[in-house]
């Protein structure tokens, strides 16, 4: 598979760089829920791995804002013009931007409580973003392999 005026490896790149900010948000889960939420859950990161991990996602969510950056210059604007997959690829860019919104406030809100709040905002939209892209890739598939 490939996104049209992108280099071949470009697609498994995105992929390869969505599937490991999915693993590291994963991982991270239980440590957060059970810091933030004060629940018990069955298993936690150590704080040592607690801090790897959330640097690991850190510097991947970089990563994916420059990814986004380079869909932005030719994947975006190209589908836009043609009126083409706008519902899910809006609704993408959208939450792409809320997670980089609340990961800010996950970590420079003062209040425990807006920094929990902005947590489970960001877990919750973690887990919806690659069901939008999924659907985003299909029905990008589907109009290729009607046209």
């Amino acid at each position: 598979m490939r996104i049209k005026g992108y280099p071949n490896w470009f697609y498994t790149f995105l992929m390869w760089a969505v599937a490991a900010l999915f693993v590291t948000g994963c991982l991270l889960a239980p440590t957060t829920i059970s810091i933030k939420l004060e629940w018990d859950v069955p298993w936690r990161l150590s704080s040592e791995q607690h801090i790897g991990m959330a640097a690991a996602h850190a510097t991947l969510s970089f990563l994916m804002m420059g990814i986004i950056g380079a869909l932005w210059s030719i994947h975006m604007r190209a589908g836009w013009k043609r009126r083409r997959n706008h519902q899910t690829g809006l609704s993408l860019l959208i939450f792409m931007m809320l997670l980089g919104i609340s990961a800010i406030g996950i970590y420079y809100l003062g209040d425990e409580q807006a920094s929990m709040y902005s947590s489970v905002a960001h877990m919750l939209m973690g887990i919806i973003v690659p069901l939008f892209l999924l659907t985003h890739i299909v029905i990008g598939c589907r109009y290729q392999i009607h046209h």
